[in-house]
């Protein structure tokens, strides 16, 4: 699950409706975008409380400040059976939008999830949320746009990650495109669409195979009030038959 309850998504129909989602599908692990504790406590189904989670929180390791990211794991499935043991920081860093009149900063984590199953591999997440005047970008931004691209492809590569999860604004039609450039990965013959989209929300999946279609909507799902839908798309090599690229 990603999503980004900031904003007037803080409002209590929107969180209603949330915590009824969160109930329906219990998802394993989240990825959240303006993180606040408080209101994420309000969001939980009833029955569960905040020890349920492997609450992992993105605070700057150079300026020791939480960004409002956050990376969520469940101790336990609806079945009580060990789910996930620890999720681990292992990076997060901020890129400060203008310096000057600090408007703002764009963030990015990378976390590790430890399953509880055992020999499964641990999930690597590059978690952000690019801000809104950076992702244009519009003149004066450039240099930021940049250097936020820059650095995401770096965590990636550093952390060997599986999934890029954020909310990309106005960014996320190039995201592959962008990532692509930087990591110089190839594209698979069904991931070579340029996606046009009004989303922001997006969950991309780093590897040699994608795990499915790339999906623009999640057509069994229900849209909350004010909130964006989630975007799939899928970048790597080519697929391969050895067992590292499996």
């Amino acid at each position: 699950m990603a999503f980004n309850y900031g904003g007037h998504r803080k409002h209590r129909v929107q969180n209603e409706q949330l915590r009824a989602f969160m109930s329906q599908f219990p998802n394993q692990v989240a990825a959240l975008q303006e993180h606040d504790s408080d209101t994420f406590y309000q969001l939980l189904p009833e029955g569960e409380h905040a020890d349920s989670f492997h609450i992992c929180l993105g605070i700057d390791s150079d300026t020791g400040h939480d960004t409002g990211l956050a990376i969520i794991g469940r101790k336990h499935s609806r079945a009580s059976e060990p789910c996930i043991v620890g999720v681990e920081l292992l990076a997060c860093r901020s890129i400060v939008v203008d310096k000057k009149r600090d408007k703002g900063t764009t963030p990015i984590m990378a976390a590790r999830i430890h399953w509880a199953t055992p020999n499964r591999p641990p999930l690597v997440i590059v978690n952000m949320h690019f801000h809104h005047s950076t992702a244009k970008p519009n003149p004066g931004h450039k240099i930021a746009y940049g250097n936020v691209l820059d650095l995401t492809a770096k965590m990636v590569l550093d952390y060997d990650a599986n999934l890029l999860i954020g909310d990309f604004n106005q960014a996320a039609p190039k995201m592959k495109e962008e990532m692509q450039k930087r990591l110089m990965l190839a594209v698979n013959d069904d991931a070579t669409d340029s996606p046009n989209f009004a989303d922001c929300i997006g969950i991309y999946s780093i590897g040699p195979k994608p795990p499915g279609r790339n999906q623009t909507r999640f057509h069994t799902w229900t849209a909350m009030n004010g909130a964006h839908w989630p975007v799939v798309r899928h970048y790597g090599v080519q697929p391969k038959r050895t067992h590292q690229g499996q």
